[in-house]
């Protein structure tokens, strides 16, 4: 008998969904493949609500057969979704059962809900579109290690730490460059610490462009999140000098061999640029996105 509930073991609920993630036919963009760093993430940075509001768990004969959980932003009340991680013949029937509870167990209505799943994942795409999921879009999560990281190109202009003064103009970049940025400027700016940088590129005192990173060398991980460059200022090389800045930067932590980034895969300028500075594709995903 298939039973549903929260569990406090959270250790077990990690380990499921990194050894699910591990799998092409499984894997789901939201989540990593380190045990550690998922706790860590549903300890400190997983939904503005209760993990017994947010998170469901699948049992069979008291062993853990399922995860489906949503990272709930409470501000605009859109959902990333967390699975549905099922190891169980009746895939289908155990995702909707879990799906079903999670969302009678939801604190507040949502608007939205964003699944993230690598192509090969048919399970989650054929869920996806039983819910009614709207295909939104195919992405690239693209990896470079220090060992395959190509030799800096020459300065084409400035770039330093963004500072106080390039505030405006770095929102206006962001917003102009991502309509529905998972971060805001604002709340990119509120994150700029010893581990998270906003570099910028600018000539004459003007921004030209900009990128925002995060390291975290706890998990021997870095990511860029962002990089954009005005319109006026491409094709001349800048945005690859900001990725050669971030990627210094990041590298800087002997800790860290491996920096991840997403990109839409119709981007095919940015893709070429990432490549030729020594990326390699890692995974194909699908974007979907669902009204509740």
């Amino acid at each position: 008998m298939i039973e549903l509930k929260y569990s406090k073991d959270l250790e077990a609920v990690s380990r499921f969904i990194a050894n699910m993630n591990k799998i092409t036919q499984h894997h789901v963009g939201y989540c990593g493949i380190n045990e550690k760093e998922i706790l860590h993430t549903l300890l400190n940075d997983f939904s503005d609500f209760p993990l017994e509001e947010s998170l469901v768990v699948a049992y069979e004969n008291d062993t853990m057969i399922g995860v489906l959980g949503f990272d709930i932003d409470g501000n605009t009340r859109n959902a990333e979704i967390w699975g549905p991680f099922v190891n169980h013949d009746e895939w289908q029937q155990v995702s909707i059962m879990m799906w079903d509870q999670l969302v009678r167990q939801l604190p507040l209505s949502l608007n939205n809900a964003h699944g993230f799943y690598q192509i090969h994942n048919s399970n989650c795409t054929s869920f996806m579109k039983r819910l009614g999921a709207t295909n939104k879009g195919e992405h690239l999560i693209l990896t470079i290690t220090r060992s395959h990281l190509q030799p800096s190109i020459e300065a084409k202009c400035e770039v330093a730490e963004m500072t106080s003064d390039e505030y405006d103009s770095f929102k206006l970049l962001h917003e102009e460059a991502f309509k529905h940025a998972y971060f805001t400027a604002e709340e990119i700016i509120e994150k700029i610490n010893n581990g998270h940088k906003v570099f910028v590129a600018s000539s004459e005192g003007k921004l030209l462009g900009y990128v925002f990173c995060e390291a975290n060398p706890n998990f021997s991980e870095g990511d860029i999140h962002f990089i954009a460059v005005t319109p006026h200022a491409r094709n001349r090389g800048i945005g690859k000098q900001l990725l050669n800045e971030s990627l210094k930067f990041l590298f800087s932590f002997h800790e860290i061999n491996e920096i991840t980034l997403c990109v839409k895969r119709s981007n095919e300028a940015a893709i070429s640029i990432y490549k030729k500075v020594g990326f390699e594709e890692e995974h194909q995903l699908v974007t979907y996105e669902l009204t509740i």
